[in-house]
């Protein structure tokens, strides 16, 4: 699968700096820089995704915030 046919997603609480990172869900997650979105990209398989995105929900206490 091409990086071209990815859609890619990014937090809404990035705004347009794009300082935050992107993600695409195929069969596994791919994470990119989205202020360098030609660069390298990262993919774990779905259930590591789904552990860390719940591991950082608890300690921060929410998800999906980009600072």
């Amino acid at each position: 699968m091409g990086k071209s046919s990815l859609r890619w997603r990014k937090s809404s609480a990035s705004g347009q700096v794009g300082n935050c990172l992107e993600v695409a869900v195929q069969e596994r997650v791919m994470v990119r820089n989205s202020a360098r979105p030609d660069r390298e990209i990262v993919s774990v398989p779905l259930e590591s995704w789904a552990l860390f995105i719940g591991f950082v929900s608890r300690e921060s206490g929410s998800a999906g915030e980009c600072e």
